[in-house]
Order: C-alpha cells, then structure tokens, then sequence
C-alpha cells in the first residue's frame, strides 16, 4: 500500500509508544505512556505536520519564509503553485491522520471496563479530545472540506468522503468542550508537554475568532488569562524556555527529535552557509525601529556577499532548555484584541495590543482609533509576534480574507484565488474514489 493512502491512518504499523489498544489501557501507567506516545509521535521525525512541516510549509506559502537551492516541490510552496503530486503538502494531511488514528485508539481503549483510575481516565480521554481537535483544526485550515473519521474501524473509514467545514468545525469545537470538561486545571505532568484544561479553552478562543464568533472568542480567551496563570507576559528570552511562564501548551523534544523543531532546521549549520530557509525581506520591513523582537527573535549569517536572516526564536541545540511552543498566552491577547475590535470595544482592544508591544518596548497604541484601524494594527502585531510559528501567517490572511490581496501583489505571476486551499495528493484519489479534489487542480 502507497505511503500516501487515504488509509495510512487506518493501517498505520504502530512504532515505540504508540496507542495500540486491549492491554495499553490495562492500568495508569500503561495508558499514561500510551497518550504519551502519541506527543513523542508529534513532536518526532521528519514527517509530521506537528514537528516542522506546518511552520515551514504554510510559511513558504505566505509572506514569511524563502527557501535557499528549493527544490521543485519546496518551490511550488513559495510560488503557491502546488500540484496534486507535492508529497511535502501530502505528508500534512498523511500525519495528522496518522495522529488523529492514535486518538481514535485510545478514545476507544480508554472506553472499555479497565483498571485505569477515574481521574487517570478523564484526564487521558480529555487529552485524545483535544488532540483530536488540533489536528481536525489543521487539515480543515489547509485542505476545506476532509473526511471526519472517529473510528479505528478499517471498514467503516476506507471510503469515507469530505466533510463540509461546518461540521468539521462542529466536530472540533465538541472535542474541545469535552476536553476542557475532562482535563485538569493543574498540568497532569511537570511539564506543560501535556495539556490541561486552559490548553483547551484557549484552542478553542483560537477557533472561535477564525468563525468569527467574536463574544465566545473574547470570553474563552478572559477565562484563560484571568485563571490560567500565563501572564505578565515574561521577558523576550524566556518565551521559548522550558515551562515558559507564558506557555499554555508545549511539545517536549528528546535528545533523538530535537533536531525538527523547525527553528532549528533554518539557522546554517556553519556560518558561512546560508540558512535553508530565511525571512522574506517584507517581514523584516515589517518590524517597526526599535522592536526588540527584531534583535531578540531574528539572526542572520552573511554569505557570498548578502545577509540573509532567519528566525532565532529557539537558540539551545538540545532540548533540555526549551520545548516547543503550540500555544501561548501573547496569542491569546490578540485573539481577544481581534475580537474586541470587530465587536466595537476599541479602547480595550488597544489595551491587549498595547500588552504585547510594551514586552517590546515599542510605544503603545493611543489616541482615538476606528475599527478598522484597530484591526490593521492587530493584523501588524499578530505577523511580527507570531512570526515563524505554526503557521499563523498563512492562516490569519486567509481567515480575514487578505490572500489575495497581499499575496497576489507579492507573487502576481503565479497566485490564484483557489490557492488558498492546498490540493489532495493524488494518490489519495486513487485510493478512496469518494473523495474529489479541490478547486483549480
């Protein structure tokens, strides 16, 4: 069977750590390291839209990120010219299947009479949930309409079809308000490498502004500020830091996969090399004089004559420093800024933004401003803050319909509308005929 089948996440052969079922969730311990397995998954290897892939990818495909000596695949990201055909485009829709499968297992195994302790279950099944719901939230993002399947049954997902948004999202904010009814406040481990309950609420302010549900946004984001202990906001150098005051979730590398937190793929491995992947130079114009995140946050190397910069967000070449930020409490001050601002509270709207530009020293917004005026100013924060992250970028000008008009200005000969959406590798349509392709490929 092909690498890239639509049944990949049904037939996946399970490594090291990986949910299987029956005997995994015998106890706590056993169905503890089972979920476990499923983060060590996302964080590990080359070929998971949860390591590297979607802050490289949807970066290219934005205003973010250019690629040195491109390959023809990693080319058609930067000119948004993707075919059918692209396995790097492929490889996010095979591995967030891949995970949501692990999720599926153990939503099922933890549902059957065990020894596993009742808050051992919630906790585990409240986690399944929300990772669920993360993945469902990517796929839905970068392809539209995906096919929800919420089984490990082979027979009922092999010739599933598409799902309408809609639903999907329905889907994904179900998850997320059964996973916030389920987790705990306090982090289930030392670390925040597992989620917890504001882990849930603030994923689901994150989908709730993209729907445009502007009071639910503002509200899930006030709940998780004013009771999650994430803020102050802690210094530029700290963001990043192992159990980062500002973290609300994180992705715990090992020694074997640190390599793939995707910052650290960028920097060259000598500085006379320039890094594979730089920031496009309408990024670096984009930070106003004196914006510490410049300095703090960009490196550069100069090589055969021209400086090329690139994102220093992570600076230790282990993880025992730092651990790779999912979601974080900066994001959700501009989540309920963007909120505010469409709902007409002005006033506080520029408070949250103002929260974020004061860590970087940069003046604060002031004076009467217009809605629209607002939002410009949160769109600006939200690309120099978020910069290199998961791709936010590429998500933010498709969610406030701006595409078009920045990237067919920055890329007139190749951008298309329908390119907001990526295509469904062609092997897949192969493989499962009730799927179709989208629009333009």
């Amino acid at each position: 069977m092909s690498a890239l089948g639509c049944q990949r996440f049904i037939e996946v052969k399970e490594p090291a750590q990986q949910v299987t079922a029956g005997a995994v969730f015998s106890d706590d311990m056993n169905a503890t390291a089972a979920i476990n397995g499923i983060y060590s998954q996302m964080i590990g290897g080359s070929s998971s839209f949860s390591s590297w892939m979607t802050t490289v990818l949807a970066g290219a495909a934005a205003d973010e990120l250019l690629r040195f000596n491109a390959s023809v695949e990693e080319q058609e990201l930067v000119t948004n010219a993707i075919t059918p055909d692209n396995n790097l485009v492929s490889i996010l829709w095979t591995s967030a299947y891949r995970t949501i499968y692990q999720c599926n297992a153990a939503i099922e195994g933890l549902g059957r009479p065990s020894a596993v302790s009742m808050p051992v279950r919630n906790q585990l099944l409240g986690e399944a949930h929300f990772v669920r719901a993360f993945c469902y939230s990517y796929l839905v993002q970068s392809f539209g309409d995906v096919p929800l399947v919420l089984t490990t049954d082979w027979a009922s997902n092999q010739g599933l079809s598409r799902n309408a948004v809609a639903e999907v999202y329905e889907r994904i904010l179900s998850d997320l308000q059964k996973a916030g009814s389920l987790m705990s406040v306090s982090y289930p481990s030392a670390m925040k490498g597992r989620p917890n309950k504001w882990s849930a609420v603030a994923f689901s302010a994150r989908i709730l502004l993209l729907l445009g549900r502007w009071e639910e946004a503002a509200l899930a984001a006030t709940e998780v500020l004013d009771k999650g202990g994430y803020l102050p906001l802690p210094s530029l150098p700290q963001v990043y830091l192992a159990n980062s005051r500002e973290a609300i979730w994180q992705l715990v590398p090992d020694a074997v996969n640190y390599g793939y937190v995707p910052e650290l793929r960028m920097p060259p491995f000598y500085t006379a090399n320039v890094p594979g992947y730089y920031l496009r130079p309408d990024l670096m114009m984009a930070f106003e004089p004196g914006d510490r995140r410049r300095s703090a946050w960009v490196d550069s190397v100069q090589y055969l004559g021209t400086r090329y910069y690139y994102p220093g967000k992570y600076k230790s070449l282990s993880g025992n420093t730092e651990y790779y930020v999912v979601l974080r409490a900066a994001e959700l001050l501009l989540i309920r800024a963007d909120a505010r601002a469409n709902m007409g509270y002005i006033a506080e709207g520029m408070q949250d933004v103002n929260a974020v530009r004061l860590r970087a020293q940069l003046p604060i917004l002031s004076g009467a401003m217009s809605k629209d005026e607002l939002l410009a100013a949160v769109y600006r924060e939200r690309r120099v803050e978020l910069f290199a992250e998961w791709g936010h970028r590429w998500y933010d000008l498709k969610r406030t319909g701006r595409a078009t008009q920045v990237l067919g200005r920055l890329k007139p000969d190749s951008w298309q509308p329908h390119d907001t959406l990526w295509p469904i590798h062609s092997g897949q349509l192969v493989l499962n005929p009730a799927l179709r392709q989208n629009e333009g490929y």
